[in-house]
């Protein structure tokens, strides 16, 4: 995961994060999502995962799939996302602490909320 703003990462192993794993839930069970493919279920929740995590340092949301920015003039659309100067490096894990304090109902809300800001009209592909 990345931040548009300043390209700061963090690590998701998505198939072993609790929080990846129950809004992927809750995503599912959305009526606006229910009757979507799994394919269209899994874009939904890369979208609106980023509402579970932590800001950055600088305050900034990670999202899913950011490619790294080129260091020269900081495009995203390079040949390859392999930087050299990340050989070794060590990513943090992207982190939960606010979601986890959330009840269920209010999870369930947020989620709700972010499906309703990305969704289009029913019958309708996501991208």
């Amino acid at each position: 995961m990345r931040t548009k703003e300043s390209n700061e990462a963090a690590f998701l192993e998505a198939p072993n994060d609790p929080v990846f794993l129950e809004s992927y839930e809750i995503v599912k069970n959305n009526p606006l999502v229910a009757n979507r493919s799994p394919l269209e279920q899994g874009k939904i929740q890369q979208h609106i995962f980023t509402i579970t995590c932590d800001k950055s340092v600088e305050k900034a949301s990670f999202e899913i799939g950011l490619m790294p920015q080129c260091p020269t003039c900081g495009s995203r659309n390079m040949a390859s996302g392999h930087l050299s100067s990340q050989l070794g490096l060590a990513i943090a894990p992207v982190t939960h602490a606010s979601w986890m304090t959330k009840s269920l109902s209010e999870k369930i809300a947020a989620v709700d909320e972010a499906i309703r800001r990305i969704v289009p009209i029913a019958g309708t592909n996501v991208d």
